[in-house]
């Protein structure tokens, strides 16, 4: 490979909608960051914003950074924490079969329940938001409070709701005056009004209804371990036929996503609802093991308590897909992405060019047999939609958009610079090339490169033009600027961070952005006559690393960086305050 740094340029993401091919990206924790059982079965977070999970050997809480144990030494009894949630003052219950224990500093003490010895179900405890939590326990629903007074949990239990074969009460779901929960083998909705019990005469069978949600359709889904039923909305009987997914796994857990979609736990991984079928996500998208439970936090992320592998979280959930090769591209080394609009998307790689395109809900791969397998390092289309690339050690090459032929362009056409690592075409409908020997250039239709004299023959990397016109180039000896004919170096000597520019972006005139090889900043520049003003960002604002392989702006004028140590974000630039993020 001619440059190794630039294979990192891009990392295989692609903004996309969800598809059965796709590779996801998780980030696991275990017994490197202290969470030693690995079976969670259970996943709640607090009014602080702590992660807690439930494991079957005691219960851990997670910072962001490390987990803390919290079991019989702190007061908690042996065995699987089946539900957690939090009481009106915002410390966290734990319910075990054994008994309901409250969070009392680093400590939890054993809270007596007025009925029954233990919490039945793992969505058992919930607060209401309005001053108190509701638990379900082996002999029904009991209210716990805050007295006036502060002190202890003042604990009441709730009328047992008539028509029931049982007294037990399971999981809790609360929205707008209304709490459903599973009571007896029958499912309850308590308002004002009084209780409402819904059985066989409703279409559903009898169950210890443990999970219940409702989807952004409206309809209510109901599950206890072994069997789903669903209230669509609008409907007053329940549908009990099978969903169409693997069996469930762990604690039955259930949630819902940003986008309405139900999600649920199983054997095989996380099923998803995409309204006409179930799409699950597994081994073949990335996932280990089986899903025990799901949880959506308050930022949106999704976090997965797995059967045997601790916790995931699951990045860029519904916002990237990931393509690798399991999906049918030959390199993982991917250096450009274009879109061409159509719905088709090139990807140049360590391994050739290739095409993807979505067909129903799958993305199907194909190798360019025009190219072969030499890396592909640039990519950019004519208007007429004929294509342009760089090929390591082979020059530039072009398809014509209309008899597919393809034409290549090395010594004999002028391109001395058999590495072409960036190629433009601006508006005058000029070819620019980056290579290993200096910047070249051709006229369209001509077809024919020569060298550009004012820039030296040495390592270009980068090219761009601004919205004004003006002309962009990152090479090792800084950035070369060409605006109403004349051109300028910038380098150190000029405010610049360092001489080796990889990567350089422009959304507005007389501005532009730089990223270096050895230096982690990135650098705006502004153009004012024959003045440059420059403004840097870098470990001052929380960067790491050192290289910058790329950077480009989306359609919200937000600047991406590609950095040795991950995708930063700057949102805010063009206001008064700039804050970065990692993808």
């Amino acid at each position: 490979m001619a440059n190794p740094l630039l294979a990192a340029i891009l990392a295989c993401l692609v903004l996309a909608t969800a598809a059965n091919a796709q590779q996801c990206s998780f980030r696991y924790y275990g017994p490197e960051e202290g969470l030693t059982n690995l079976a969670v079965q259970d996943l709640f977070q607090d009014r602080t914003g702590f992660l807690w999970a439930g494991t079957e050997n005691g219960l851990f809480r997670f910072d962001g950074q490390r987990f803390q144990r919290y079991g019989p030494a702190e007061g908690l009894a042996r065995g699987v924490a089946v539900s957690l949630g939090e009481a009106p003052d915002g410390s966290v219950l734990v319910g075990y079969r054994a008994g309901l224990y409250q969070q009392k500093g680093e400590h939890f003490e054993k809270v007596p329940l007025p009925r029954g010895r233990g919490v039945d179900g793992y969505s058992a405890i919930l607060f209401d938001g309005m001053g108190r939590t509701l638990i379900a326990t082996e002999q029904g629903l009991v209210e716990a409070t805050t007295p006036a007074a502060g002190g202890s949990l003042a604990l009441r239990p709730l009328p047992l709701a008539a028509g029931t074969n049982g007294p037990g009460a399971h999981g809790i779901f609360i929205e707008q005056g209304l709490v459903w929960f599973g009571c007896g083998s029958s499912l309850c909705r308590m308002s004002e009004a009084g209780v409402t019990v819904f059985g066989e005469a409703a279409g559903l069978p009898k169950g210890h209804w443990m999970s219940i949600r409702r989807d952004g359709r409206g309809d209510l889904w109901v599950h206890d371990e072994q069997k789903f039923a669903v209230l669509r909305h609008g409907t007053t009987r329940f549908d009990a036929s099978n969903p169409g997914f693997p069996q469930t796994a762990g604690g039955c857990q259930m949630e819902v996503d940003g986008r309405g979609r139900l999600l649920v736990p199983t054997i095989e991984g996380l099923a998803i609802n995409e309204g006409e079928h179930f799409r699950i996500i597994g081994g073949h998208e990335g996932l280990r093991g089986p899903v025990y439970s799901v949880l959506r936090d308050r930022e949106g992320s999704i976090w997965l308590g797995l059967a045997g592998r601790g916790l995931a979280r699951w990045r860029g959930y519904d916002e990237w897909e990931g393509f690798t090769s399991e999906s049918g591209l030959a390199s993982e080394v991917i250096y450009q992405i274009l879109p061409l609009g159509n719905g088709t998307v090139l990807a140049g790689t360590e391994d050739g060019l290739f095409s993807g395109r979505e067909t129903g809900n799958r993305w199907t791969w194909k190798r360019d047999s025009r190219v072969g397998g030499m890396p592909i390092h640039t990519l950019q289309l004519e208007p007429d939609g004929s294509l342009w690339l760089g090929a390591e050690r082979n020059g530039a090459a072009r398809i014509d958009a209309r008899t597919g032929r393809i034409e290549w362009f090395k010594q004999d056409r002028g391109l001395a610079g058999l590495f072409p690592y960036a190629l433009a075409i601006d508006r005058s409908r000029r070819v620019w090339a980056a290579t290993d020997q200096g910047l070249y250039i051709a006229q369209l239709p001509a077809k024919r490169f020569r060298r550009v004299e004012e820039v030296p023959a040495a390592r270009c990397y980068a090219i761009a033009e601004e919205p004004g016109g003006a002309i962009l180039v990152g090479t090792e000896k800084g950035v070369f600027r060409q605006a109403g004919g004349r051109w300028r170096q910038v380098t150190t000597a000029d405010g610049l961070r360092h001489n080796v520019v990889l990567a350089i972006t422009a959304s507005r005139p007389n501005e532009f952005w730089v990223g270096y090889w050895y230096s982690g900043s990135v650098t705006r520049v502004r153009v004012e006559g024959d003045r440059l003003s420059m403004t840097h960002y870098g470990s001052e604002q929380g960067l790491r690393g050192e290289m910058t392989y790329f950077l480009g702006f989306d359609a919200r004028r937000q600047l991406w960086a590609g950095t040795d140590q991950g995708v930063r974000v700057f949102a805010g630039i063009v206001g008064i305050t700039t804050t970065i993020r990692t993808v």
